[in-house]
């Protein structure tokens, strides 16, 4: 099996005879770029999306041959600009390869509330944000209000949580590209 092969589950579209739900790094890397041409953000908010494999930084242990075995077999990456055993790939890349400036990723299990919280505000600001729709300050300002409420002691998350302070909570993504 490929590395390639993570995916994110989307609805399936039960009028559509192949779809599965399942959108691949694969499948993503193999449509045309002029699909994404008017697409200026992507957000990937489930768990460990900005996550990437970074193949030189990998020991002779099994994981490194799994997965240049998996390149030998696959030319889906030398095909879109990768070099396998150097690049790094994750679904940010695989996204930022396509042209799209500005790309939402986490770099850890997300908590679920946190998330929310976060990209409720983010949109918000973004969508306040006519003239210039500066997604790296929309998120940064979203991130330093949470870190301010929590400081004043309020319950942004519920109770649930203790130490919703944590950068846990707020530091899990991050908006990579321009």
């Amino acid at each position: 099996s490929s590395f390639l092969n993570g995916y994110l589950y989307m609805a399936n579209d039960e009028s559509v005879s192949d779809s599965s739900g399942l959108l691949t790094m694969k499948r993503i890397m193999e449509l045309q770029d002029n699909l994404f041409h008017n697409t200026r953000f992507v957000i990937l908010s489930a768990c460990n999306t900005g996550v990437t494999y970074a193949p030189k930084t990998l020991r002779k242990e099994k994981t490194e041959v799994t997965l240049q075995e998996a390149n030998q077999k696959d030319t889906v990456l030398q095909n879109i600009g990768f070099i396998p055993g150097i690049d790094q790939v994750s679904f940010v890349d695989v996204f930022m390869k396509k042209n799209i400036n500005n790309v939402y990723g986490t770099l850890w299990f997300a908590n679920d509330d946190a998330s929310f919280y976060l990209m409720t505000n983010f949109m918000k600001n973004l969508l306040s944000d006519d003239n210039s729709q500066d997604a790296v300050a929309a998120f940064s300002k979203v991130q330093r209000e949470y870190v301010l409420l929590c400081k004043k002691g309020k319950t942004i998350l519920g109770n649930m949580y203790p130490q919703p302070l944590h950068p846990f909570f707020w530091a899990v993504g991050a908006i990579f590209g321009k």
